[in-house]
C-alpha cells in the first residue's frame, strides 16, 4: 500500500478552515452571478437566426418552456424538458424509434420531484436548486480530493477550472451533470481515503444517475487494488462493499422490468437519439474515422454543423490524450475513469454532446491544476476556458446546440 506516513500527513491536511470554505463559496457565487449576467446580456441581443447545425433544437422545448418565468428560462434547454416532465408525470415508453423518457435515469428527476412537491409543484425551480446545490457540493468534494493529491492552491485552481469550463453552463441548468459529478467525485474521494463503505454508497448513487455510471464499479476496484500495489494477498473483506455499487442500476432495471417488461429498454430507447444500441469497438473506430475525416475535409456546405462536430471531435481527442497523461502521471484509476467515460458514449456511433460529457472528467482538472502552478499555463487555461464559456453560454440561451 501507499506509504502510511504520507497518507496520514495528507489526511491531516484534509481539514478545511473557514478561509478555504469562503474561498470556495466566493468562487461559486461569483461564477453563478457572472453566468447569469452573460445569459441576460446574450439572450436575444444579437438578433441571431435559428440554429443551422441542429435545426430541431430551436423548437424542441417550446411547449413546456412557456410555463417557465422568462427570467429563469436561461437554464432550461433540450433535455431539461425531459427531466421536468419526469418529475411531474413519471416514466413512459413509446414504440421503438420514438422518443421515450426511459433513457433518463431516476436519481436526478426523483430528487427534483420530491423538492418540487415541497415547493408547491414548482418543479423547474426545484431543478435549479438541485443543480446549484449539487454543483456547490461538487466543488467542496473536488477541493478536498485535489488537496489530498496535491495542495491548497492546486485544489482551488481545480475548482476554478471546473466552474469556468466551456460547457459549465450545464452545471447551472436542469441537467444531470452536477449530480453526476458530485456522486462520482465523492465516491472516488472516499475510495482514496480507504472509506470503502462510503465510496460504495456514493457509487450506488452514481449508477442511479446515468447509464455510464456503471463504470464507477471498475474504477473503484482498480483504485482498491492500486492502493495495494496489485498484491492480491492484501485484499480484505471490505472489498465486498463494492458489490453494493451496481445495485443502483439493478433497481432501475427491475423497475423497468416491472413497468415495461424489459429491463434493458433504456438502452433500446437510445435509437431515437441517433445512438446505436449494438455498440462495438469496430463502431468506435468508424466513429473516430468519420469525425476525423469530417474535421480535415473542412466541408463548408453546412458550416454550423461542421463547427459543432469539430468541437465534439476536439473534446474527445484532447480529453483522451489527457486521460492517458492522467493514467501515467496521476493515478491509473483516474485515467481509466476518463477513458471509459469517453469511450462509452462514443461506442453508440456519435460524438454528439461530447463537450458536455467532458465536463464530468474531473481528473483532467486535477492534472491541469497541477500544471497551473506555472502562471503562464494557469493564465492560458483561465483565459481560454472563460472565453469559450462565455461563447457557449450565449449560444445556449439562444437555443444554439452546445451539447
Amino acid at each position: 500500500m501507499e506509504d502510511q506516513n504520507k497518507i496520514k500527513k495528507r489526511r491531516f491536511n484534509l481539514t478545511i478552515d473557514w478561509k478555504e470554505i469562503f474561498s470556495i463559496l466566493g468562487l461559486f457565487m461569483a461564477w453563478r452571478v457572472i453566468i447569469w449576467l452573460i445569459a441576460f446580456i446574450g439572450q436575444g441581443r444579437f438578433a441571431l437566426n435559428s440554429d443551422q447545425a441542429y435545426g430541431w433544437s430551436a423548437n424542441a422545448a417550446q411547449d413546456w418552456i412557456q410555463n417557465i418565468p422568462s427570467f429563469l428560462r436561461y437554464w432550461a434547454r433540450w433535455d431539461s424538458g425531459w427531466y421536468i416532465g419526469l418529475a411531474e408525470k413519471g416514466y413512459y415508453w413509446n414504440a421503438p424509434g420514438d422518443w421515450s423518457n426511459v433513457v433518463f435515469f431516476p436519481l436526478y428527476p426523483q430528487i427534483v420531484r420530491f423538492l418540487g412537491y415541497i415547493l408547491d409543484n414548482q418543479f423547474f425551480i426545484a431543478g435549479i436548486i438541485v443543480s446549484s446545490l449539487a454543483t456547490l457540493f461538487s466543488c467542496f468534494y473536488l477541493y478536498r480530493l485535489v488537496k489530498f493529491e496535491l495542495e491548497k492552491k492546486s485544489a482551488l485552481r481545480s475548482v476554478l477550472y471546473l466552474l469556468i469550463f466551456p460547457t459549465s453552463i450545464f452545471l447551472a441548468s436542469i441537467y444531470t451533470e452536477s449530480l453526476f459529478i458530485l456522486t462520482a467525485v465523492a465516491s472516488i474521494y472516499h475510495a482514496r481515503k480507504g472509506q470503502w463503505y462510503a465510496a460504495s454508497l456514493w457509487g450506488f448513487l452514481v449508477t442511479l444517475t446515468r447509464p455510464s455510471g456503471i463504470i464507477i464499479l471498475a474504477v473503484l476496484l482498480l483504485e482498491y487494488f492500486e492502493q495495494r500495489k496489485f498484491n492480491f494477498l492484501k485484499v480484505r473483506a471490505n472489498v465486498l462493499n463494492l458489490l453494493f455499487v451496481p445495485t443502483g442500476l439493478g433497481i432501475y432495471m427491475y423497475f423497468l422490468y416491472q413497468r415495461f417488461q424489459n429491463p434493458f429498454i433504456f438502452a433500446f430507447a437510445q435509437d431515437a437519439w441517433q445512438r446505436e444500441t449494438n455498440a462495438s469497438l469496430s463502431g468506435l473506430f468508424m466513429t473516430v474515422s468519420q469525425y476525423y475525416n469530417n474535421f480535415i475535409s473542412f466541408d463548408t456546405s453546412n458550416l454550423p454543423l461542421y463547427i459543432s462536430n469539430t468541437f465534439d471531435f476536439l473534446f474527445f481527442t484532447i480529453f483522451f490524450v489527457l486521460a492517458i497523461l492522467v493514467f501515467i502521471f496521476l493515478r491509473k484509476s483516474y485515467g481509466f475513469y476518463m477513458m471509459a467515460y469517453l469511450i462509452i458514449p462514443a461506442l453508440t456511433g456519435t460524438f454528439m454532446s461530447m463537450g458536455r460529457f467532458s465536463l464530468a472528467l474531473f481528473p483532467a482538472f486535477i492534472l491541469l491544476a497541477k500544471w497551473g502552478k506555472n502562471q503562464t499555463i494557469n493564465y492560458s487555461i483561465t483565459i481560454l476556458f472563460s472565453m469559450l464559456s462565455a461563447l457557449f453560454i450565449t449560444m445556449f440561451v439562444n437555443t444554439y446546440w452546445v451539447g
